[in-house]
C-alpha cells in the first residue's frame, strides 16, 4: 500500500462552502478575519487587471470583466478550489499570519513574463505534491487533528509530521499518524504503515506485497504502479498528455501531468494551465465558462470535476479513480 494520501486531490469535498473557519489573529488590523477576506485577495491576486496578470494576459476586455472574474474566483475559493479542486477547508482555522506567502505565490505565477502565464505541475503542488501554490495556501487553514484522530485530508492533522492515513484493517477510517515505511514483504498492519514498492494485502495478515501489473485484477488505485490506476476492474496507466480526465487521479503525476479541468475545449491532462491571449485555459479559468458533458458552454468550472480521486497532488490518492480510462486523439497537453 502506497501512501493513501487524500490531499486536495479529494474532490468529493467540492462544493461544501465553508462556515466553520475563523482567523486565529484578531484585531481591526487584521486584513484576512475570515474566509471570505481571504477569498476576496485570493480572487484579486488570481485575476489581475486589465494592465497587469492573467485579465491582462488572456486580453479580456469589458467593465464588468474584472468584477466577475473576482466573484467567480471567490466563490471557487470558498468551496476549497484554490488554483486548482480541492479539499474544504472544514474545520480547520485560518491563520491570518499564513496568508502573504500564498497571495504572493499566485501573484508571481499569474503575472506570468511575455504575455503569458505558464502554470505548472510542479509549481503548482511542488517535486513532492504537497508543496507549491496550492500546498502553500492549503497552509493558511491550520488543522487540529491530534495523531490517531479522524481526518479526512492530509492538512487536518496538527503535526507537520503526521499524514492522513486509511486503517489498513478498516480502510474507511482515515487518522493522522506518522508514516512508517515497510519493504515488500514486511507487515503493514497499523495506521501510518506504507509499502515501499508495493502495497498492502490484507486477504489475510496484512502484509507488503509487490504492486500490480497493468492488466492485473484489483479492487483499489493503491494496489497499482504509481503511475497506473485501478480503473474497470483491472489496473490500467493513468492518462497521458492529452487524454480526458475528470481529477488528477486520472492523469500520470510521475509524468507530471494534472487535469486541467479549465480547458475551453473539454478536461485533459497536460503538463500546465495555461492564461495568455486565445488560450483555452482563459475564459474557463477566469470566468468559469467551460463545456458541460454535451459539448455546450456551462458557467462553472472546476465544480464539475468531482471523484474520489486526488486534487492536489501525486498519483497516490486514496480510493479509486472513477470512470474507465478515456482517452482522446485530441490535443496534446502544454
Amino acid at each position: 500500500m502506497r501512501t493513501r494520501l487524500v490531499v486536495g486531490l479529494a474532490i468529493g469535498a467540492l462544493g461544501i462552502v465553508t462556515v466553520a473557519c475563523s482567523s486565529s489573529s484578531s484585531g481591526s488590523n487584521n486584513p484576512y478575519p475570515d474566509v471570505e477576506h481571504f477569498c476576496a485577495a485570493v480572487a484579486q491576486a488570481e485575476c489581475g487587471s486589465a494592465s497587469t496578470g492573467a485579465i491582462s494576459n488572456c486580453s479580456l476586455s469589458g467593465s464588468s470583466v474584472l468584477s466577475d472574474c473576482v466573484t467567480f474566483r471567490t466563490g471557487e475559493c470558498t468551496k476549497g478550489n484554490i488554483v486548482m479542486p480541492g479539499p474544504s477547508f472544514g474545520n480547520r482555522t485560518l491563520t491570518s499570519g499564513n496568508v502573504q506567502p500564498c497571495i504572493d505565490a499566485i501573484t508571481s505565477a499569474f503575472n506570468g513574463s511575455n504575455g503569458v502565464s505558464v502554470i505548472t505541475y510542479t509549481d503548482l503542488y511542488g517535486s513532492d505534491g504537497m508543496s507549491g501554490i496550492v500546498g502553500t495556501c492549503e497552509q493558511v487553514f491550520v488543522g487540529a487533528a491530534a495523531t490517531g484522530a479522524t481526518c479526512t485530508s492530509n492538512y487536518d492533522c496538527s503535526s507537520s509530521t503526521d499524514q492522513c492515513f486509511a486503517d489498513p484493517a478498516a480502510p474507511t477510517k482515515l487518522t493522522c499518524d506518522p508514516p512508517t515505511p515497510h519493504s515488500v514483504g514486511g507487515p503493514c498492519r497499523d495506521p501510518g504503515d506504507t509499502c515501499t514498492g508495493g502495497y498492502c494485502d490484507t486477504t489475510t495478515t496484512p502484509t507488503c506485497v509487490a504492486s500490480l501489473a497493468d492488466g492485473q485484477k484489483c479492487t483499489d488505485s493503491a494496489q497499482c504502479q504509481a503511475s497506473s490506476r485501478c480503473a474497470g476492474g483491472a489496473c490500467a496507466p493513468r492518462g497521458v498528455a492529452g487524454s480526458l480526465c475528470a481529477t488528477n487521479d486520472d492523469c500520470d503525476a510521475t509524468s507530471q501531468l494534472l487535469c486541467d479541468v479549465y480547458r475551453s475545449t473539454g478536461a485533459v491532462c497536460a503538463k500546465s494551465l495555461l492564461l495568455g491571449n486565445t488560450s483555452a485555459d482563459c475564459t474557463g479559468y477566469l470566468e468559469g465558462q467551460v463545456p458541460d458533458a454535451s459539448g455546450s458552454s456551462s458557467g462553472s468550472s472546476s465544480g464539475g470535476s468531482s471523484g474520489s480521486g486526488s486534487s492536489s497532488g501525486g498519483g497516490d490518492a486514496s480510493g479509486s479513480s472513477s470512470g474507465g480510462d478515456a482517452s482522446t486523439d485530441g490535443a496534446a497537453g502544454d
